[in-house]
Formats: structure tokens, sequence, C-alpha cells
């Protein structure tokens, strides 16, 4: 067998181990992890030494140091968010609100908030998500019609929120600042946003018992009072993130790290014994008793040990990818024909999509493409933020309706609705993809109008 053909079959191989892994049940670091084993093994017999493989290991996993550091502050602030009643007050104040509209726009943007506040889609899902399915099962509307609305609005954040993980990975991989690349985001997010509203206002119209929605409201706030501390002065952290970020120009590590110590003292001074209990939420997440922790649980550094693992293991077989070559046969194709910003969205999103159908997972549809194609960006004259933006809209929106992606299967195992019945209502998450096509075949366009008067 050709060199060539070993590295491809290498590499092809990732993506079946991590399939394997979904269907016998297994979490997917078992099968990077054997990945990982099989790439050194490729690498070794192309002549690296163990020494230099292991460099270059460390080397790839080091150009998201500070995505892993904020992940881990993340998982922290999570926890104590929902232990200090700063997720229990935005439920408690914004479903109130929220519920004197339409019930699906109503979940859609009560998740899209909550989704810039946490910066995860499964964990909206899993928090005031829940909420709306449990008031939509006691009004007889349709499951799958919700859940639609819910995956919409909870993926906007998973996007587009200085929170999220995905977005600070996808602004590390392609060599630009999350702050940047999120305002630039929003160009064809919030388009879409309206469309998704526009829709849900047509699907939902007359959907639901205002007087029933009223009473389950009622009966959600008492748990909510009877169980968290429900207070405005709950609401100022999240505040304090965007503060430091916009204002004071502090990096994402270094703002997490402030708004986490600043939620932490309020909780000491609002809550009694939480000094120690405080910092044990940081580690193991807020689990409440009773109804409660039906609708707010989760969170702690803990909680983020499989997704920085994940990412830890991704990007070191990426580091021996980018030393050996290994993966450039499957890569070339798509960047040859690399030749301007709409062939950038076509190629380079079609491989992100591609990655996130064939290895399930969402971290490796940015850091493949991002560290493939970003120099391709400079050669033809595509900005690095539009490519970033190009990824976020097409391989890493998509994962929640691929049915076999760890995202959706996830979404299932917590609404217990199949992605196949969500689907045609995930309407922001098939909608994006189309809508940013369109935005770049216009914004291509208007430049060479320009250039053209010129």
């Amino acid at each position: 067998m050709k060199d060539i053909q070993k590295d491809i079959l290498t590499v092809l191989i990732l993506p079946v181990l991590l399939i394997g892994c979904l269907i016998i049940g297994v979490q997917l670091y078992y099968g990077l992890i054997l990945g990982y084993v099989l790439t050194y093994i490729r690498a070794r017999s192309k002549g690296k030494s163990p020494g230099e493989i292991i460099k270059v290991s460390f080397e790839g996993t080091s150009k998201v140091r500070n995505v892993l550091i904020m992940l881990t502050l993340i998982g922290a602030l999570i926890s104590t968010w929902m232990s200090m009643g700063t997720i229990p007050s935005l439920i408690y104040y914004g479903v109130e609100y929220l519920t004197k509209i339409n019930i699906v726009v109503s979940a859609f943007l009560a998740c899209l908030i909550m989704s810039m506040v946490l910066g995860t889609g499964v964990g909206t899902v899993s928090t005031i998500g829940m909420v709306y399915l449990g008031i939509a099962k006691g009004l007889g509307i349709s499951l799958p019609l919700i859940t639609g609305a819910i995956i919409s609005g909870s993926y906007f954040g998973d996007r587009g929120s200085l929170m999220s993980s995905n977005a600070n990975l996808v602004a590390s991989v392609t060599g630009i600042k999350i702050k940047d690349s999120v305002a630039y985001m929003m160009k064809t997010g919030v388009l879409t946003a309206v469309i998704s509203i526009v829709m849900f206002l047509i699907i939902g119209k007359n959907v639901g018992d205002t007087s029933a929605l009223g009473q389950a409201i009622i009966s959600l706030k008492d748990v909510l009072a009877s169980s968290f501390t429900i207070s405005s002065l709950a609401l100022f952290t999240p505040l304090v993130l965007f503060v430091l970020v916009l204002a004071f120009k502090k990096t994402m590590v270094e703002s997490i790290l402030g708004t986490l110590v600043i939620s932490y003292i309020i909780g000491i001074f609002s809550i009694e014994g939480y000094g120690i209990s405080g910092l044990g939420y940081m580690l193991y997440g807020y689990f409440p008793e009773g109804v409660a922790s039906e609708i707010i649980s989760g969170g702690g550094i803990l909680s983020m040990v499989k997704v920085l693992i994940i990412i830890s293991v991704s990007t070191a077989i990426c580091g021996i990818y980018d030393n050996t070559d290994m993966i450039l046969p499957i890569i070339k194709p798509f960047r040859d024909k690399i030749k301007g910003l709409v062939s950038m969205y076509i190629f380079g999103g079609g491989l992100s999509i591609i990655i996130s159908l064939t290895t399930c997972n969402q971290t490796l549809s940015s850091i493949i493409p991002g560290n493939y194609l970003r120099e391709r960006c400079d050669e033809v004259g595509v900005s690095r933020l539009d490519f970033a933006r190009i990824i976020s809209d097409t391989g890493m929106i998509s994962v929640p309706i691929i049915p076999w992606n760890v995202n959706a299967i996830l979404v299932t195992s917590i609404t217990g609705i199949s992605a196949f019945d969500y689907f045609p209502f995930a309407v922001l998450c098939y909608g994006l993809p189309v809508v940013s096509l369109l935005y770049h075949i216009g914004k291509k366009n208007v430049k060479s109008s320009k250039l053209v008067k010129i």
C-alpha cells in the first residue's frame, strides 16, 4: 500500500471509531484516544521519533490552551450562577413576560437569551428548555414543535455567545479575537433569528390555552421561589462579564474569572453558609433536591472533564497531522477549489458539515477546517472573520439536527423527542446555512460592483 493511501486510511479510521463509540454506547473520547494511538503508530512508521510526536501533540493542544482554561472556569461559573440564584432569577422574571406572547416564539426567545448567557446549547435545553417542554406537555402542544423552537434558540448562543466553548474554539483555531468574531456572527445570526420568529409566529398561532398557561407559570414561579434565592441582584452578574470584555477589554479568561469571583462573593453575602458550599458547587456542580432538580441542576468543573479530554486529544491528533502532512490528501481537494468568499463557503463550510456528519463531533468540525484552511483565507483574500462565521453557520449550527451526532443524541436523551421529529421545526439550525450562503453571495456581488465602479 502506498504511503498516501496509508495516510488516508489512518485519517478515515477516526470517524469510524467515533461512530462505533456511539453505536456501542461509550464515550467519544475512547474513540479519540484509540485514534490518537493509531495516528501515533502511523507517524512512527513515517520516521518520526517518539519525542517529536509527543512534542507536536502538545504543540497542537497548546494552541487552544486558553480555551481549555476558559472551559474549566465556565463549568465553575455555571454552577455558581445556578446555586446563588442568577439562572433561577432569569427564569423567574423572564418567563412571566415572555409567555405573554405566542408560546412557541416565547420558547425560542427564552432559550436564545439563556444560551447567550450560558454559552451552551445542551445546557440551555436541559434548563429553561425543559421548563417549556413541561409547559407544552401540560397544555397539549405538539412536543416536536416546541422542541424545534427550543433547539433553535438554544444553539443560537452555542455559536455566538462570548461564553460559548465552541465560539471560543472557532476564534482560536482561525486566529481571531472572540469579541470580534461574536459581533461578526450577529449579521447572519440575527437575520435568521428574525426569520425564525416570523415562522414560529405563523406555526404557533392559536397554540395552547392562555388560562392554562398562566396557571402553569404560577406553579413554576412557586417552585423557583421556594427552592432558590430569587433576587434582582443575581441578575447583575451576567452584566459583569460583558462589561469586563467590552468596556474594560479584558480577555475571556480574565473576564470569566472576574465574574466568577464577584458571583461567589455575592453568594457569600446573600446565602447563609455559602462560603464552603459554594466552592463545592464550583467543583462538583449544583444539584438541588426535589422538583427543583428537574428545572435547574448541573455545571461544575468536573462536568467539563469529558469536553476537555475531547478537545485536548482532538488537537493533539491535529498536531501530528500538521507535522506529518497526513491529512493533506483529504484536505487538498477542498483547499484547491477555494478561490474567494463564495467558494470558501461552499468548500470550507462543506468540509465542516461533512466532518459533523462523519465524526459525530462538533469539536472536529471547527478544529480541522480552522487549522487547515485559515492560511488559504489569507492567500485568496478572504477575511478570517468571514471564515469563522462560515464554520459557525455550517458545521457548528447543524449538529443538533444530525440524528447520529452526539449533540442530537444528547438533546433526544434530555427531551425524549427524536431529531427526526423535531427537525422540521428547528428552523434556525437549517435556515442559518441557507441565509449565510445568500449573505456571502450578496457580499461578494456588492464588492464586485464597487470594484467595477472604481
